[in-house]
């Protein structure tokens, strides 16, 4: 095996890389730890070759979104999340920013001074943290052959694979909820709290992500305790503490940012208020094609409208 992962970076032109995994495995002192090393290499080839294979395009043009809002706190203050500019969207008129501790990771990148290169480095660092989460997830529940595990995670549908490339908040609330049911499952109360809170502070849309997963933890541990009496202690958070931990912690990742009603306001436009298919369609009946009419009566931007259009592939 080992053998034909040389062969495979000598054929991809990266001797170093190689040459880096040949000096590792020759320290490793059993055959577990070689294995190991091995695929720890294999995991990150696999997200190194999601960005070459892309380049010198991006995976998502969002990312130009999320940066230069990075940018505009480097520039500017973090605490002002007005975004005047953005005329034909509901952001402007509210002034507030969904993924606000999101943009603030994100303000590392910006010293770069380049978006270009910001988002290049932002979606590999992004990616290496989902790829690290899921790890850490599997090694602490002791799951043999977590790398390859991680690995097959990460390339198993092509275009998820795609999305985790991207510069958007879904790479890092993923990685996040990976590790609340984690922790959850074996770990303490103050654990969950803090990773529920991170999800919505990085994206307030998922604010139901967190609470959503530990009323389905709740439910297996009472479904499980009444159908096996439990012999010794439970090593993970109570079921009857899981949801209040999860929701205390929801409640500050929402009230930790500017303008936290005027953010409310914005999510429940993202989840509540976007049109359907019908909705849509209906619209621009009556508004014979006329997208701007159809937004209006829609009461959301041309843009809005045209993106939902994209996403419910109605052409």
């Amino acid at each position: 095996m080992h053998e034909q992962l040389y062969r495979l970076l000598a054929q991809l032109r990266l001797q170093g890389m190689a040459q880096c995994l040949e000096r590792i495995l020759a320290q490793a002192d059993t055959e577990a730890l070689r294995t190991s090393a091995a695929a720890a290499v294999v995991v990150v080839l696999v997200v190194a070759m999601g960005h070459l294979i892309l380049f010198p395009r991006v995976a998502d043009l969002d990312g130009f979104y999320h940066v230069g809002h990075a940018f505009a706190y480097a520039a500017g203050s973090i605490f002002d999340t007005s975004f005047p500019w953005a005329t034909e969207s509901v952001i402007g008129d509210l002034g507030a920013d969904l993924w606000w501790g999101f943009h603030v990771l994100l303000l590392p990148v910006t010293f770069l001074g380049s978006v270009e290169a910001a988002i290049r480095l932002a979606s590999v660092m992004l990616s290496l943290v989902l790829t690290a989460a899921f790890f850490l997830a599997l090694r602490r529940h002791a799951v043999p052959g977590a790398a390859w595990w991680t690995a097959l995670f990460l390339i198993a549908v092509p275009n998820v694979f795609f999305r985790h490339l991207m510069v958007r908040p879904h790479v890092v609330s993923l990685g996040a909820s990976v590790l609340l049911l984690s922790f959850l499952a074996r770990g303490r109360w103050w654990q969950v709290t803090l990773l529920a809170a991170f999800i919505t502070w990085t994206h307030l849309s998922l604010f139901w992500m967190g609470i959503g997963i530990a009323a389905a933890y709740a439910l297996v541990r009472v479904v499980d305790g009444l159908a096996t009496p439990a012999t010794a202690p439970h090593s993970g958070v109570p079921a009857r503490a899981a949801l209040p931990a999860v929701m205390l912690g929801t409640l500050a990742g929402w009230l930790f940012r500017p303008q936290p009603l005027e953010a409310a306001a914005l999510a429940n436009v993202s989840l509540a208020s976007y049109p359907n298919a019908n909705q849509i369609i209906d619209a621009l009946t009556r508004a014979h094609g006329r997208k701007s009419e159809a937004a209006k009566a829609l009461g959301i931007s041309r843009t809005t409208l045209w993106r939902r259009i994209k996403e419910l592939g109605l052409g």
